[in-house]
């Protein structure tokens, strides 16, 4: 199953400066609810480094902690895992990666159980 959220998009177009400090913490409760919810193996942050502290909060509140998941040591992708075995990782918007690099991000991290 994938579930795909938006945390960040209010028609089409990404908040920020007053308009994002406003809605930051609904931003981040809702997806606090679906990490909850839906309880992932995999929860993938394709992002801008404009909301990656929001991310690790959302990360940290929820049990993540950082972790060293065999990702490319780009200086951009993060890894993040729970006691339970759920992973998280951030890292950049895949838009102008070459396809190699963009669909070898996840290759290992989940298995078939």
């Amino acid at each position: 199953m994938v579930e795909w959220s938006k945390m960040d998009g209010i028609g089409g177009q990404a908040p920020r400066g007053a308009l994002w400090r406003q809605i930051v913490e609904l931003c981040q409760q809702a997806l606090i609810e679906e990490l909850n919810h839906l309880k992932p193996k995999l929860t993938l942050f394709a992002t801008s480094q404009d909301y990656r502290s929001e991310i690790e909060e959302v990360l940290s509140v929820s049990g993540y902690a950082r972790s060293d998941l065999s990702l490319p040591k780009d200086g951009l992708s993060l890894g993040f895992s729970r006691s339970d075995g759920r992973l998280a990782v951030i890292t950049r918007h895949p838009q102008g990666w070459p396809r190699t690099e963009r669909d070898s991000l996840g290759s290992g991290l989940i298995t078939n159980s």
